[in-house]
């Protein structure tokens, strides 16, 4: 993949298989645990949405030359980011949820276009933050998804 076009349309399809792969899905089926034994569909996409906050506002630093990072902060237990995202979307419907989703959409997008091209080359820091840690996530969690929905008859 190269080009910041590309990384651009892949993002858009992640997004896209998150939102096919809950499509149809209502609370009560959203809430049903089945990925390690207690996140459900909806805590799933709870997670992503506090990611997709998270990420472009480091894309933004790295953009104006800051470390990805503000001073202080640490992200690096994810677990735990990931706790606090889904314990903060408590009481949020699906549908709720998938409309944050996609209101991170365009703001990611225009954290990505905001970064020179060269940031974006595999290997780099940036990439890592929306290819793999973003895009791929989310299609890794669409997968999840889909595949508790196959074996529960969703």
């Amino acid at each position: 993949m190269a080009g910041k076009q590309a990384i651009v349309e892949d993002l858009r399809d992640a997004y896209g298989a998150v939102r096919s792969a809950v499509a149809g899905l209502d609370d009560a089926q959203a809430e049903q645990p089945f990925l390690d034994g207690r996140w459900a569909a909806r805590d799933i996409v709870a997670h992503l949405v506090g990611w997709n906050v998270t990420v472009p506002e480091f894309l933004r630093r790295m953009a104006r030359g800051e470390r990805p990072v503000p001073e202080g902060q640490d992200y690096s237990n994810a677990d735990a980011w990931n706790e606090r995202f889904v314990e903060e979307s408590r009481g949020k419907s699906l549908s709720r949820l998938l409309g944050e989703l996609d209101a991170t959409e365009q703001d990611f997008v225009q954290a990505v276009e905001g970064l020179e091209e060269d940031r974006l080359e595999e290997g780099k820091t940036a990439y890592r933050l929306v290819k793999v840690a973003t895009a791929d996530h989310m299609r890794e969690h669409a997968g999840h998804i889909r595949a508790w929905r196959e074996q529960a008859g969703v």
